[in-house]
């Protein structure tokens, strides 16, 4: 069954590149200005200009690799606090009664 399925891709591949090799060569002119325009962000994003490259989230990447490698001063441990328990009015397990969630 997977073969069926690689078959029809290719034939579907292949229909596609026909009409986009057809469309070109009947009317370059649409295809000029959509490869520039992918040209250029192409190119932008390869070289950004310098004005853009100190805005970049990772462009201290130094000050990254010193902050983690200081030593930090140890925070006080602070004293356990003792837990006592509040006797409530609930009834308590010994009841026969079930209890309301089961």
């Amino acid at each position: 069954m997977v073969n069926r399925y690689r078959i029809t891709a290719y034939i579907f591949i292949a229909f596609a590149l026909i009409g986009l090799v057809v469309s070109i060569l009947e009317q370059p002119g649409q295809f000029i200005i959509p490869l520039l325009v992918i040209g250029v962000v192409f190119v932008l994003y390869k070289f950004p200009p310098q004005r853009f490259r100190s805005m970049r989230p990772g462009a201290r990447g130094g000050y990254r690799r010193v902050e983690a490698n200081r030593v930090r001063p140890e925070k006080p441990k602070r004293k356990r606090a003792p837990f006592r328990v509040i006797d409530g009015s609930k009834k308590g397990p010994d009841d026969d009664d079930y209890p309301k969630y089961h």
